[in-house]
């Protein structure tokens, strides 16, 4: 769960309260927060520095009307957030959610102005980060710096949490006065690229950039994003001057300064949804501080290429036609949830009145439907930024949290049912239990694998076995998921190749196999894998291995005739050594044949790819049938 830094007597002052640090606490459990602790920290790095900014003069009296002085320390809360609240990640937010939850507030009201898009973006096809929105807010005050900061942290919250370390989205506010519009999002050559970067003492282009942040702590984390690609992301402005390179950096030309009257804010990546969330909540966050409270100005941003129907599909608000989006929406979306409902899930019974109340404590509004008070039905108004609200089921939750789950009574279910083992469960279980005794050790390995192990190194072409693969994996160790249990044992082989022979390893486990027909594409299958390492291959010793788990399965019982049979002819997997493998097949009784598995020698080229020296023999069985 992300974690927010307050000053604790700033939060209390905007509160209208005096609340001791219990009672301070309890607000926040009642609310879903959590207070993890009351520190004292320095005022100045709360501020992020400020007091070294030239751009800050005058700083300390504005922190002053707060805090006093920027040499002294202050008492800070930290509050645990829950990750599906990203509006509560600053304190604007957590300040008028607790405000409505005490009643001393109403809910915000969030307009559009209702002129045309002044600003206007031309997005250009663009493969790595495709897709941009934006929004302006004009007379914004940010001359106090506690609201400068909070900008900057919630920037940094947002990325970190919601944008996955800025791989979903990325950030940039801009001073909209330095800079004039139209603007241009497009994709440009790393040495076409010449910009001075924020807070940088010269301009770079793109190689330099890269070079220059890879010894800064904070920014080199994010160069991978783009840093090999062959042309970066970059925004202009009509004259030229680049406003950001996403996800890195801004342009120090458009930074935002305490006198910065009229702000643009853009979010880039590679999730539009994402990207409307994260925009939404900054400017309903801060259009507070505009002239014209809570009024937030739309950007026109027109796409080259035509964005595809399921992304407009999940922002309807946003979208003109198929190329052009008109960002951000901040009305309310609706719902209709039923009463009885709310009250089913809860175990609670509560009059329309009360639900009402309720849900206007969690900043949801209610309206009667179709004009006329209903006994049952609710037209519950959803802000833009609680985007945590996708179903009924959310808005009873925040029906439970206004009333409080402890005030909840206790109830007995209907049905105790009583837990027992999956049958597969059972047999998986038998099975490790046999293989125990025939002196193999267990050995449990990653459910993901890199490409190289999945396919080449196993002899295998990625057509035929294809895979489940990761969008955005951590390493090239976890590219994929296995297909085979042999790559990990074999893995393990080679970590242990000093060990003394011989060397007898199995494992049990889930592969995940690509299927159409499954409602997720994919489905999880139940493997036994076993491999023999000797100065001999040792085949009729993995034989009698197979013997004994076949009559450990008892086929006869599962539907299957006796025994099972070895075919050479069928086994064409070049994992092992032609004319030294065999699929492994069992008859069924009703007639039919199923092939379970195979076995055999590993292939010298497998055993080298995987750095061993001695001959290894193997067997793999899909166990999954006899265990439905």
């Amino acid at each position: 769960m992300p974690t927010v830094t307050v000053v604790r007597d700033r939060l209390l002052k905007a509160l209208g309260t005096e609340l001791s640090e219990a009672a301070l606490a309890e607000l926040c459990f009642a609310y879903g927060l959590e207070l993890e602790a009351v520190t004292e920290e320095p005022l100045d790095e709360l501020l992020g520095g400020q007091r070294s900014r030239s751009g800050w003069s005058g700083a300390t009296e504005g922190i002053d009307h707060y805090a006093g002085s920027l040499d002294r320390r202050v008492s800070c809360v930290k509050l645990e957030v829950p990750a599906n609240r990203p509006d509560l990640l600053c304190f604007e937010g957590l300040v008028q959610a607790l405000r409505v939850f005490l009643g001393r507030d109403s809910p915000s009201v969030y307009r559009l102005q209702r002129t045309e898009p002044r600003e206007h973006v031309h997005v250009e096809e663009n493969a790595l980060r495709p897709y941009l929105v934006a929004a302006v807010l004009r007379g914004v005050d940010l001359q106090d710096p506690f609201r400068y900061q909070s900008l900057m942290d919630l920037q940094e919250h947002l990325h970190q949490n919601l944008g996955r370390r800025r791989a979903l989205v990325a950030i940039g506010t801009h001073d909209l006065d330095a800079v004039s519009g139209p603007f241009t999002y497009t994709l440009k050559e790393p040495r076409d690229i010449r910009f001075r970067p924020l807070a940088a003492e010269g301009e770079m282009d793109g190689p330099e950039l890269v070079a220059y942040y890879a010894r800064d702590k904070h920014l080199k984390r994010y160069l991978p994003l783009i840093e090999g690609a062959a042309a970066y992301p970059v925004i202009y402005d009509r004259g030229g001057h680049v406003l950001s390179l996403p996800p890195i950096i801004n342009g120090d030309r458009s930074k935002i300064r305490p006198s910065t009257q009229n702000m643009l804010i853009e979010c880039t990546g590679t999730d539009l949804v994402k990207l409307t969330v994260a925009l939404n909540v900054i400017v309903t966050m801060f259009s507070r501080y505009c002239k014209a409270a809570f009024q937030v100005e739309p950007v026109l941003v027109h796409y080259d290429q035509a964005l595809p129907q399921d992304r407009l599909a999940s922002i309807p608000g946003h979208v003109l036609d198929a190329h052009t989006l008109c960002t951000p929406w901040v009305q309310d979306s609706s719902m209709i949830v039923s009463a009885d409902y709310i009250q089913t899930l809860l175990g609670v019974q509560l009059t329309s009145a009360e639900l009402e109340h309720h849900l206007q404590r969690m900043q949801l509004r209610v309206e009667p439907v179709d004009g006329e008070t209903s006994t049952d039905e609710l037209h519950v108004h959803v802000p833009a930024f609680r985007s945590d609200i996708l179903h009924p089921c959310d808005v009873a939750e925040d029906v439970g949290v206004s009333y409080g789950f402890d005030r909840i009574p206790e109830q007995t279910a209907a049905c105790v049912p009583h837990g027992r083992w999956r049958s597969l469960e059972r047999l998986t279980d038998h099975l490790r239990r046999e293989l125990a005794q025939q002196g193999y050790t267990e050995v449990l390995t990653w459910v993901t694998v890199s490409h190289a192990e999945n396919t080449e190194m196993l002899q295998r072409d990625g057509m035929e076995w294809p895979a489940v693969r990761l969008s955005n994996p951590k390493t090239l160790e976890f590219e994929e998921c296995r297909t085979s249990l042999l790559a990990g044992l074999l893995k393990t082989l080679r970590e242990h190749r000093e060990a003394a022979l011989p060397l007898r390893l199995f494992e049990t486990g889930d592969v995940v196999l690509l299927d159409r027909n499954s409602e997720t594409g994919a489905r999880n299958e139940r493997h036994l894998a076993a491999v023999y390492s000797d100065v001999r291959a040792g085949f009729e010793i993995v034989k009698h291995l197979l013997d004994r788990l076949m009559l450990a399965l008892n086929l006869t019982t599962l539907g299957y005739r006796d025994g099972y049979r070895l075919d050479p002819n069928a086994c064409q997997d070049n994992l092992f050594f032609p004319g030294r493998r065999a699929s492994i097949i069992v008859e069924q009784q009703q007639g039919g044949r199923r092939t379970l598995g195979s076995m055999g020698w590993i292939h010298p080229r497998v055993l080298k790819a995987f750095g061993l020296t001695a001959p290894v023999s193997a067997l793999e069985l899909n166990v999954q049938p006899f265990g439905e």
